[in-house]
Parts: structure tokens; sequence; C-alpha cells
């Protein structure tokens, strides 16, 4: 069982980005950042306070507060002074595990840096805010460079960065084509909006011929697949002293257990898979969503054309000045009239995707009565048995929360381990396994449970597990209030 995320010193990590507070908040998270690893870097990895309290004084002054959404702390800060209001930021950011206090060994002075969290936090902020920031990755071209590495030098760093750039191979066009499908329905959405044709113009120039055509042409599988096969060929027809020095080199360098086969011939082979994958699904879906995307805009393209060429917006113009020369009753019957004529009528773009036309065909009958054949009674006595099993072998998951409340009532402590949980039966191993899951349906129950790590690594003979403790916190009163 893996460990939570949010275990002790991280249990609100995200609470800093939420709340009225969270834009200025983030662009803080995101100005520091930039301090360590954009272009203004200044080759360190911490920031004194007083640097940090400027930073949030000028997030402060250039980013708005959602007043909407404040609390009475909230208000409470938001009337001190752009100080005050930094120093709370500040104090955010560290009790809740964004930054830390470190002391720098040059100066000796106590400076703050990001958590390991953190800085993957930030990381996340800036790609999401900044998505210039992040260089395309060519991962084709970067698993055969590996690989001809490999096979030169032997390193067996080289080899698992060819596994790493082949597995990412398929998550990047995976990528890529749910954005152009994005991208397709937003179109296709705001087709009457001059916006719709100017964002596929800004779309194709600066995404798509830098990115994606590149993968489509450049970085393309199918170019390179046959030199990565000659490569992988090349390396499994090392010498028999060459592999076993190959062999011994990945075992040190990703270490396990014990090995059924070779490390190095079981990771070419998942090379191979992962490249055959993208070969077989995700380039050719690429190709077909770039098609798509590229039929729609351009019939909405001809549309817009055939709009414009057919003096739409003169005849429109006319007509205004037209009823303006209209005085009293005569200009308010005009405009009457030619709402109740114009009201059924709209004139935009059209996706194709909407027009169906009729063919010349004859049209099928359909039989309205369908004749329905009688189970046998083999089959209904397998259904019948199928069911019964499906019904021994489950458990609901409010039953297993009665359970955990009764046996915390009779221990008299407010207080249940998972230890002591005795399995006798199916059904108490389903209570043990689901018994979290349970407890955090809070629901289901009548009192408020929490579960808590206790860091202890348990088994009782069937299963084994790490140890919680789940508590009693709150117990609802009469009226169904919960007691605070």
């Amino acid at each position: 069982m893996r460990s939570p995320f949010f275990k002790p010193g991280r249990e609100d990590f995200f609470r800093p980005i939420t709340g009225a507070w969270r834009e200025i908040v983030v662009q803080v998270i995101i100005a520091m950042y930039d301090t360590f690893l954009g272009a203004g870097s200044r080759t360190t990895h911490a920031i004194d306070r007083s640097d940090l309290k400027d930073i949030a004084v000028n997030a402060i002054q250039d980013y708005p507060l959602m007043a909407a959404e404040m609390d009475e702390e909230d208000e409470t800060l938001s009337m001190k002074d752009e100080g005050i209001k930094a120093n709370e930021i500040i104090r955010r950011l560290r009790d809740f595990g964004w930054i830390e206090l470190f002391e720098d060994p040059g100066t000796r002075r106590e400076v703050y840096r990001f958590t390991r969290s953190g800085k993957n936090g930030a990381q996340w902020l800036i790609e999401q805010d900044s998505p210039s920031l992040r260089m395309t990755q060519r991962n084709v071209r970067n698993t055969k460079h590996s690989l001809r590495a490999y096979l030169e030098k032997a390193d067996p760093y080289d080899l698992f960065m060819a596994l790493d750039h082949s597995r990412r191979i398929t998550l990047d066009l995976a990528d890529d084509i749910a954005e152009i499908h994005e991208k397709r329905r937003a179109i296709v959405a705001e087709a009457v909006q001059e916006i719709a044709l100017l964002d596929y113009v800004q779309y194709m120039s600066g995404k798509f011929a830098p990115i994606t055509a590149v993968k489509l042409r450049a970085d393309n599988v199918y170019r390179h697949e046959e030199e990565i096969n000659a490569l992988i060929s090349q390396i499994k027809q090392q010498d028999a002293d060459t592999l076993e020095k190959m062999e011994k080199g990945a075992r040190v360098f990703r270490s396990q257990s014990n090995y059924v086969g070779s490390a190095v011939l079981e990771t070419l082979d998942e090379i191979v898979l992962n490249l055959r994958d993208a070969m077989d699904s995700k380039m050719r879906e690429l190709a077909t969503a770039v098609s798509e995307y590229t039929d729609r805009t351009s019939f909405l393209a001809l549309q817009a054309s055939v709009i414009a060429s057919a003096g739409s917006a003169s005849a429109l113009g006319r007509t205004i000045d037209a009823i303006n020369s209209l005085e009293g009753g005569s200009q308010d019957a005009a405009l009457s009239a030619m709402t109740g004529r114009l009201s059924p009528f709209r004139i935009g773009l059209v996706d194709e995707s909407t027009i169906r036309l009729r063919k010349g065909t004859s049209r099928a009958r359909v039989n309205t009565v369908q004749t329905v054949r009688l189970p046998t009674r083999s089959e209904r006595l397998a259904a019948y048995l199928q069911k019964a099993e499906d019904k021994a072998f489950a458990i609901p998951v409010k039953e297993i929360r009665q359970r955990l409340e009764s046996s915390i009532e009779e221990k008299g402590r407010m207080e249940l381990l998972l230890s002591e949980i005795k399995v006798d039966t199916y059904d108490d191993l389903l209570t043990l396994t689901h018994a979290l899951g349970a407890a955090s349906a809070q629901e289901l129950g009548t009192v408020r449970l929490t579960a808590e790590p206790l860091a202890i690594r348990r088994s009782n003979g069937i299963v084994e597990f790490d140890e919680f403790s789940i508590r009693s916190r709150n117990v609802t009163t009469s009226s169904g209030a919960i007691d605070g």
C-alpha cells in the first residue's frame, strides 16, 4: 500500500492556491520559480525574505483579489497594509509545504527555497501559465540517438534514456490529438464569430507548424523505425563478453531483487513495443485529427467568404439608412414588420457535420413488434446461481461503516485499529480491506470517523497491510447536527 499524498506536512498542500487570494499566491510562486530557473535566473536555488516579500507586494499590486469569495479571515487581512499581506502569504506558503527555511552555508543567513513538492507544483503552474516556455520533445529522434550512444559506449544510462523517450512518444501524440479535437470543437462552437477563423490561423502558424507538423514529418515514427530496429538488432548481436558487460551495467543501474531474464533484452523489447503502439494507433489518429480539423475550418472559411461576397453587410446598411429616414409611427411600424419577418432566419456559419442530406432511396420498414426469446430453464438456473454467487461475495459499504461504528462503541475508547478487526469470514476480510473507504464515507454513518496512518506494517496471517487508527471525532445529536 502506497503512502498517502496528504501525509503529515502536506495535509493542506493546495490550500494556499484556493480561496480569495489564489491568483496572488500563484503569481508569487511563479515569480519565485522564474527567479530560480527563468530568464532572469541568478543561478541560485534560494531567496532571502526581503526579496521574497518584494515579490509578494508586487503580486498584491498587480493581480486581483476575489472579493466575492472572502471569508471573515480574508476580510480582516484585506484591511491591513501590503507588508502585512505579503508576510501572511509567505507564512501560508511555508506552513502548507510549498517553501521552507534553511541556512545558506555561504552567508550563514536564513533564506527561503522550494520544498520538493513545492518545486514540482510550481513547475506545473509555470507550464500552464506560459506554455511557450516548454520546449517540444523530439522523442523519436531522441530514442534513436540514445540507442546509438548505447551501442557505442555501452553506458546503461543511454539505454534507459531511450526507454524513457520511447514511452513519451505515445503520450505526446495523445496530448496533441486531444488538443486538436478540443480546438476543432471550439471553432465549431464559435463558428458565427470572427474569432473562430482568427484562432484557426493562429493555431496553424503558432502550434501546428512548429510542433505537430514536425511529428508528422521530421519526427515521424515511420521515418525512423527502420534505423531504430537496426540499432536494436546490432545491440542484440554483440559478442557474448560485450553482452555480459552490458547486462552487468544495466542491473547495477536499475537494481531489482531478482531477474527472470535479461534486463537489456527486456528493455529493448519494451522499446520496440512502444514504437509499435505509436505506429499502429496514435500516428494514424493524429493524421486523422489534423485532417478533420483542416476540413472543418476550410468549410467554415468557404462559408464566410460566400456570405461576405453576397453583400449582406451593405444591404443591411442600406436598410438601416432607409428606416432612419422615417419618422414617428412609420419608423416603429417598419421596425415591427422587419422583426416579425426576420425572426425565423439567422445568417451564420454552419458546421457540415450537422447537415444531413436525404438520399433518394426507399426506406426500409421497421418491425414495430419484436419477438423476444424466452430463456431456457438452464439459462434461468445459471443466471440465478450467478446472482447468488455475486451476492454471497459482496458486502455494502454502509454495512462495513456500521460494523466499524459498532466496534468502536464496543471498545469504549473511541478508536479502532485495523489489526483489531478479526478475520474469520469472507465478510470480515472485506471489512478489513475496505475499512478506510467506509470510514471516509461520512454520509453513510452517524458519527464522524477519521483515519490516521501509524507507520507500522501488520500481518494477520491472511493479508499484510499498513496499520491505521480509525477514530470517532464528532458524534451527531438526535436532531442530526454535528457537535463541534
